[in-house]
């Protein structure tokens, strides 16, 4: 998998033809920072943000 998450740490700057891409969720109180080359498709993107949370509230996925 070629995506980078940072949980804990702030990341670095994102790399030449990489996008980052801050996540919060105050119901959940989840902090998420990832990168994604930006050649990447947005459905694939979505999956693995999804993918990157704990739990998911089937009412949050509808505003995603």
């Amino acid at each position: 998998m070629d995506t980078q998450v940072y949980d804990d740490e702030p990341p670095p700057e994102p790399r030449e033809g990489w996008l980052l891409v801050r996540i919060y969720v105050p119901e959940l109180n989840v902090h998420k920072c990832l990168q994604f080359p930006s050649d990447k498709l947005v459905w694939d993107v979505k999956q693995q943000v999804l993918a990157s949370l704990p739990k998911i509230n089937k009412d949050l996925i509808l505003y995603i």
